[in-house]
């Protein structure tokens, strides 16, 4: 029954480092220029992550798949992992606020005031306050999720194209047999 079963490669053996990778990815029809390569970064994210896994279908079908789910989402990936580099290596100067405060001060005469110095009358204050945000606080707010977050889901991406082996719900054990033939 094993071999009836049609195992693909393992991810290894169907691209052993980033060379045969990017050859590959230069050669589908997806790849728009010769320089339209996922990154190292991130051909060893999936790699490290799949190396030894099998394919859940034949090499030829699998790289088929795998171009497409590489082609969809490895530019979103890479480029919100760089928005999230370029956060963590923001400096103090830039995550400066700066901040204007405008203050109105009148009198209403709504009563006859006295010219006497210690009797002043009614004041009102109005206060206004205009507070520039920083870039470390936009950036924040622009980054949806985090590095963690961001890597996990990519690299989920591709689980589809994998066997996910299930170990066997018991363990199998053998026990010695008394003289009556009993455990």
């Amino acid at each position: 029954m094993q071999q009836l079963i049609n195992r693909g490669e393992y991810f290894k053996n169907i691209f052993a480092n980033y060379g045969v990778f990017s050859d590959w990815y230069k050669t589908t029809p997806l790849s728009e220029t010769t320089t339209d390569v996922p990154s190292l970064k991130t051909f060893t994210l999936i790699s490290y992550e799949y190396n030894d896994s099998t394919s859940s279908m034949s090499v030829e079908g699998f790289k088929q798949h795998f171009a497409i789910d590489i082609y969809t989402y490895y530019k979103e990936f890479e480029a919100t992992t760089k928005s999230i580099v370029d956060l963590l290596n923001v400096t103090d100067d830039e995550i400066s606020v700066a901040d204007s405060m405008i203050t109105n001060v009148a009198n209403i005469p709504e009563n006859a005031s006295s010219t006497d110095v210690l009797d002043v009358g009614f004041i009102s204050n109005q206060q206004k306050t205009i507070q520039k945000k920083g870039i470390l606080q936009i950036r924040k707010e622009q980054l949806s999720s985090k590095r963690t977050f961001t890597t996990k889901t990519f690299i989920g991406r591709f689980k589809h194209l994998f066997i996910n082996v299930l170990s066997p719900s018991y363990n199998y054990v053998v026990g010695e047999l008394n003289d009556e033939g009993e455990n």
